[in-house]
């Protein structure tokens, strides 16, 4: 099981580095019956083969809808005529970032396509970023300021205190 993996994500790798991942590319992935993953911007909506093989192939084929080129102008879209790879945004990056679906005092955000510019940019970087082309980077981590204070305060004060944050499974 590992090594059918291996063998799938060797091939992949070198279907990158060699530059030829085209849609018509397809790789075992190993299950009972077999699946294969094709380096093509389609989901996997069929039923899989309900083993760790079969999850893993649908989430190889996922990665690679997420991350192919995507259509100018049409957020989430993949461009099915570009190859994996291109320097052009991907088809997640065009999604809306959480600041401009969440709207100050409930307002409604923009159509899905429409634009929106981030206020106090300069017209151009705000393109830029509205259309992906450019990144506007907001948050330092994923945990917020308070509650980092939280475990700086809690470990300060006590020695064993990081020793009782447990994982989402229970473990330490």
């Amino acid at each position: 099981m590992a090594l059918r993996r291996a063998v799938a994500a060797a091939a992949i790798s070198a279907l990158f580095a060699a530059g030829t991942a085209s849609a018509q590319t397809k790789v075992s992935c190993g299950g009972a019956p077999p699946q294969t993953i094709s380096v093509a911007p389609v989901v996997k909506f069929e039923a899989i083969d309900f083993t760790n093989e079969g999850a893993d192939c649908a989430l190889w084929q996922t990665f690679f809808y997420l991350n192919w080129p995507a259509l100018p102008n049409q957020r989430g879209m993949p461009d099915k005529t570009s190859r994996f790879g291109i320097a052009r945004p991907t088809v997640w990056e065009t999604y809306r970032r959480v600041e401009q679906v969440f709207l100050p005092n409930g307002q409604k955000p923009p159509p899905w396509n429409g634009r929106f510019l981030q206020a106090g940019l300069a017209s151009k970087v705000a393109t830029e970023i509205d259309s992906g082309q450019a990144r506007l980077l907001l948050r330092e981590a994923k945990i917020s300021r308070r509650v980092i204070n939280v475990i700086v305060q809690g470990a300060a004060n006590d020695d064993y205190f990081l020793r009782f944050i447990r994982q989402a499974d229970g473990h330490i």
